[in-house]
């Protein structure tokens, strides 16, 4: 039996399953929405923000570092506001922000003329800065002992690792 896939095909196939047309609907419309939270936020943002989930009328906007997110934060409100004009978003009654580190992996970078120029700048006003230095055996006794009292077990695990690449 051969099996023979093509765009008419997989078509079909959604058009008998109402659960395929719902899963194909929900995501056009996350589709739609996290292209008006883009176009609210502006450029800026473009790289370091995404729409996660509509869920029960909770927006979760998902970003890539906690600095991202208290910028989305502190303007989620006024995002609300804005959704709320269009009938289609007006169920929306909260936005939530999240940090999504595998977000920051799958974004890929492109350098604006603007940031290289930054960079340039950076690198020629700190080029006599001095380069870091390791932390001494001891100092590195000294963090691995800390990283044992973190709670959170991601940074205790890195620090960790951190302080055994110095300790002889």
């Amino acid at each position: 039996m051969e099996f023979y896939t093509s765009i008419s095909s997989f078509a079909d196939i959604i058009k008998q399953s109402s659960d395929l047309q719902q899963l194909v609907v929900a995501a056009k419309n996350l589709a739609l929405l996290n292209k008006v939270v883009l176009e609210f936020f502006g450029s800026e943002y473009r790289q370091n923000l995404k729409v996660a989930k509509l869920d029960n009328g909770l927006l979760i906007l998902a970003t890539t570092d906690q600095s991202w997110n208290h910028k989305v934060r502190f303007k989620s409100y006024e995002l609300l506001s804005h959704l709320r004009k269009n009938s289609k978003w007006v169920a929306i009654r909260d936005v939530k922000c999240v940090v999504n580190l595998e977000l920051m992996n799958n974004i890929s970078y492109h350098a604006s003329e603007f940031s290289q120029a930054k960079s340039a700048e950076l690198q020629a006003r700190y080029k006599d800065f001095p380069k870091p230095t390791p932390p001494s055996p001891s100092a590195a006794k000294t963090i691995d002992q800390i990283s044992s009292y973190i709670q959170n077990t991601q940074l205790a695990e890195s620090l960790h690792n951190f302080s055994r690449l110095f300790i002889n």
